[in-house]
C-alpha cells in the first residue's frame, strides 16, 4: 500500500493496474473516494499511519470481518468476482 494521511504504507510497490473507483458515502464523518490499484510490495516495511496501532496483510480468503465500510465490501466482492478460478 502507498497512501497519504494516516494509512499504512510500504516504501516501494510495483503497480499493476487500476482495480476500481468507489464512492465512500457510508462514513458519517466524511465523504471519500476510494481508488484501488493492484500492486505488489517490492521493498520497504509495512507500518501503520498516525491513526492506527498496527498494520497487517491478510490473505484474500481470510480478511477480517466485518469490513468497516460498504465501499470496501463492494470493492472486495468485485475483485473476487473478477478472479480467474483456474489461476
Amino acid at each position: 500500500m502507498v497512501s497519504a494521511g494516516g494509512i499504512p504504507r510500504v516504501r516501494r510497490v510495483a503497480a499493476a493496474g487500476l482495480l476500481g473507483v468507489y464512492a465512500g458515502i457510508d462514513d458519517p464523518r466524511v465523504r471519500t473516494v476510494l481508488i484501488l490499484y493492484s500492486a505488489t510490495a517490492t521493498g520497504g516495511r509495512l507500518k501503520p499511519g498516525d491513526d492506527a496501532i498496527e498494520a497487517r496483510y491478510f490473505p484474500l480468503a481470510r480478511l477480517p470481518r466485518p469490513l468497516a465500510f460498504a465501499s470496501h465490501q463492494q470493492a472486495i466482492a468485485e475483485y473476487r468476482a473478477g478472479l480467474d478460478p483456474r489461476a
